[in-house]
């Protein structure tokens, strides 16, 4: 596997990074995440979350200048029509350029669908349809724990206790990751970023 895993990573690192320099960051460790989230979650199938998590959010690479823009701007709290219609694009571009990417890898076809289907679905607000996609899915929230991610969501109009303050309110709620093992990885991340602030 871990050949398939570098060969995926070789075809989408072009497409890795759209929204600046913190979505390579962000790329690489939801992709670390999901490695350690599927050793410790049974059950877990690492064919299908670590290519999944690796490419996740490529299908930005193919957004509009004005679409990424809007992006950024929901970072700091600004939310529209363009930022939906960005989030939507790149789980529909995302999920074209993987089932590509994954054909010309020749990856193993039995698992390619499920591949797919995450990346399609990892950003919406709808159930998990899968163990494998909830892992993703949790991967990419624990991001927002990490001292890149919370640095980077804090705006002048806030100082950063706010700002860990609202992400310690979500580690609270009982659905907001799907598998403990994620909440708990965040706890790790978050105290590691306090650690670094003081």
């Amino acid at each position: 596997m871990e050949r398939a895993i570098i060969k995926i990573w070789k075809e989408s690192r072009q497409f890795q990074g759209a929204r600046g320099f913190l979505d390579k960051k962000h790329g690489i460790f939801v992709f670390c995440a999901a490695k350690e989230l599927c050793a410790l979650i049974p059950n877990a199938n690492n064919e299908v979350v670590i290519p999944a998590a690796i490419m996740h959010d490529i299908g930005y690479s193919r957004c509009s200048d004005e679409e990424l823009i809007a992006v950024n701007e929901m970072r700091n709290g600004r939310l529209g029509e363009l930022c939906d219609l960005a989030k939507r694009n790149h789980m529909v571009y995302g999920a074209e350029m993987a089932q590509a990417i994954l054909d010309r890898v020749n990856y193993d076809p039995r698992l390619i669908d499920s591949i797919v289907g995450i990346i399609a679905r990892h950003d919406l607000q709808d159930d998990c349809i899968s163990l494998d996609e909830s892992i993703v899915r949790d991967a990419d929230k624990v991001w927002r724990y990490t001292r890149y991610a919370l640095a980077n969501k804090t705006s002048p109009a806030q100082n950063i206790a706010q700002v860990y303050r609202y992400f310690l309110e979500n580690l609270g709620k009982p659905h907001y990751f799907y598998n403990s093992a994620s909440r708990e990885l965040a706890k790790r991340e978050m105290a590691a970023s306090l650690l670094i602030q003081t």
